[in-house]
């Protein structure tokens, strides 16, 4: 006999048929059921069943077996239970056997009339009829207590989507300037830094790599790559502070800074104080590097770059 399907805590009643020999069913069989049926509950000690088998209807030839709730509870979601049966007595029918799989629940028990009316609203949520053949999600249907976190990422997004938002962005009537002024003036974009004249600097560049091994690390700008250290319009070293500015030596070490963030990386900010980039002149034809310096003597350019003076308008520091 086939797999036959039980659900956990239920009782389940299925029939057999005790066949005489291999071409004759057994009519109204002779049945003991203490000793001519027996089960296993998930491949455990052979034991009686809860109700004796019996011909239904009586005296005919199908032999109806009932588990009762107790076995299929003793079995559990996902056990099984086989039933064996042969005629111990008098040789009257052949043996046989049927295996239950338990389950936790059926399509009867899933299917019920509030389960299936709770799918339906939920479709009708999302769903907006048209009017025509198709449906199309209805306003707000999705929203971002929805989208799970990264369910949207760059490779489900159409090739153009990133400049249709970027198109709408700038075509909206009202935007606003999320970032601060000082970042604004101090922006590193490109390899480019630029140096608003009366600001404050913060520059950050990132991903120079493994600085951890330095002895000194400077920041220098100049009008000409060879020009010496000391005609340098900027130059900041990081234990030393700002060295050299607009040509001669530094009047207070501490306006000028080196912060490195991340060593393995290489992630730093350089940061000039306003009352010394006030003292600068308009210029869009400047160089920067980054270099470091090991303890074995060791030299190295980090990164380098143009560099641009732009003059503010209002000229007040303090």
């Amino acid at each position: 006999m086939a797999n036959t399907v039980a659900v956990v805590g239920s009782t389940f009643t299925f029939g057999i048929w005790l066949w005489a020999d291999a071409t004759t069913i057994q009519s109204n069989p002779t049945i003991d059921a203490a000793n001519d049926f027996r089960m296993t509950t998930n491949g455990g000690a052979y034991d009686t069943l809860d109700n004796d088998p019996t011909a239904t209807p009586a005296s005919g030839k199908r032999v109806q077996v009932v588990v009762s709730a107790a076995e299929t509870t003793a079995a559990g979601a996902g056990g099984n239970i086989c039933i064996e049966w042969a005629d111990n007595s008098g040789a009257e029918w052949l043996e046989g056997q049927a295996e239950l799989i338990v389950h936790a629940a059926n399509l009867d028990s899933l299917a019920t009339a509030t389960a299936l009316a709770t799918v339906d609203t939920n479709v009708d949520s999302i769903l907006a009829d048209t009017g025509t053949t198709g449906v199309v999600l209805a306003d707000n249907a999705i929203t971002a207590a929805k989208i799970a976190t990264d369910a949207i990422t760059d490779d489900e997004l159409a090739a153009t989507a990133t400049a249709e938002i970027g198109t709408a962005v700038w075509a909206s009537a009202t935007r606003t300037l999320t970032q601060s002024g000082v970042s604004v003036a101090a922006a590193v974009a490109g390899g480019l830094i630029t140096i608003h004249r009366g600001d404050s600097l913060s520059a950050s560049l990132t991903d120079l790599g493994d600085i951890s091994g330095r002895s000194k690390l400077w920041f220098t700008v100049k009008s000409d790559r060879d020009d010496v250290d000391t005609a340098s319009i900027i130059q900041i070293e990081e234990s030393a502070g700002l060295v050299y500015i607009n040509g001669a030596a530094a009047g207070t070490a501490a306006k000028g800074s080196i912060t490195v963030s991340d060593e393995d990386d290489g992630d730093l900010t350089i940061a000039l104080d306003e009352t010394e980039t006030d003292d600068l002149t308009e210029n869009s034809g400047l160089y920067y590097d980054v270099q470091m310096l090991t303890a074995a003597g060791a030299v190295t350019t980090l990164t380098d770059g143009p560099a641009r003076v732009t003059l503010d308008v209002t000229r007040a520091v303090a």
